[in-house]
Protein backbone atom coordinates (compact mmCIF):
# COMPACT_ATOMS: atom_id res chain seq x y z
CA UNK A 1 0.00 0.00 0.00
CA UNK A 2 1.25 3.46 -0.87
CA UNK A 3 1.28 6.24 1.67
CA UNK A 4 -1.02 9.16 0.94
CA UNK A 5 1.92 11.49 0.27
CA UNK A 6 4.03 8.83 -1.40
CA UNK A 7 7.18 7.11 -0.25
CA UNK A 8 10.52 8.90 -0.01
CA UNK A 9 14.10 7.61 -0.05
CA UNK A 10 17.59 8.86 -0.85
CA UNK A 11 19.73 6.79 -3.22
CA UNK A 12 23.44 6.94 -4.11
CA UNK A 13 24.67 10.35 -5.23
CA UNK A 14 22.05 12.16 -3.09
CA UNK A 15 19.24 11.29 -5.49
CA UNK A 16 15.90 11.83 -3.74
CA UNK A 17 13.12 9.55 -5.02
CA UNK A 18 9.43 10.16 -4.29
CA UNK A 19 7.07 7.42 -5.48
CA UNK A 20 3.34 8.15 -5.64
CA UNK A 21 2.47 4.77 -7.16
CA UNK A 22 4.35 1.74 -8.50
CA UNK A 23 4.44 3.37 -11.97
CA UNK A 24 5.05 7.09 -11.30
CA UNK A 25 7.90 8.78 -9.45
CA UNK A 26 9.94 11.96 -9.16
CA UNK A 27 13.75 12.03 -8.89
CA UNK A 28 15.56 15.10 -7.51
CA UNK A 29 19.36 15.52 -7.72
CA UNK A 30 20.37 17.05 -4.38
CA UNK A 31 24.15 16.58 -4.61
CA UNK A 32 26.90 18.60 -6.26
CA UNK A 33 27.54 16.19 -9.16
CA UNK A 34 25.27 14.91 -11.95
CA UNK A 35 23.55 11.59 -11.20
CA UNK A 36 22.16 8.96 -13.52
CA UNK A 37 18.41 9.13 -14.02
CA UNK A 38 16.64 5.96 -12.85
CA UNK A 39 15.19 3.67 -15.50
CA UNK A 40 11.91 4.88 -16.95
CA UNK A 41 10.37 7.27 -19.43
CA UNK A 42 11.07 10.93 -18.61
CA UNK A 43 7.80 12.86 -18.76
CA UNK A 44 9.17 16.22 -17.67
CA UNK A 45 12.47 17.69 -16.55
CA UNK A 46 12.74 20.91 -14.51
CA UNK A 47 15.92 21.72 -16.47
CA UNK A 48 18.00 20.25 -19.27
CA UNK A 49 19.71 16.91 -18.72
CA UNK A 50 23.52 17.10 -18.78
CA UNK A 51 23.66 14.29 -21.34
CA UNK A 52 21.49 11.27 -22.03
CA UNK A 53 20.48 9.74 -18.74
CA UNK A 54 22.20 12.23 -16.40
CA UNK A 55 20.49 14.75 -14.15
CA UNK A 56 22.17 18.01 -13.16
CA UNK A 57 22.43 19.00 -9.48
CA UNK A 58 19.35 20.86 -8.18
CA UNK A 59 17.18 19.45 -10.96
CA UNK A 60 14.19 17.11 -10.99
CA UNK A 61 12.56 14.69 -13.42
CA UNK A 62 9.13 13.08 -13.40
CA UNK A 63 9.14 9.53 -14.74
CA UNK A 64 6.96 6.56 -15.62
CA UNK A 65 8.43 3.13 -15.10
CA UNK A 66 8.71 1.13 -18.33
Amino acid sequence: MWARGGTWRVEAGNLLICERSPDFFVAVAMGTEPVQVPAGTVLLSAGPLVKDGWLQPNNAVWLLRD
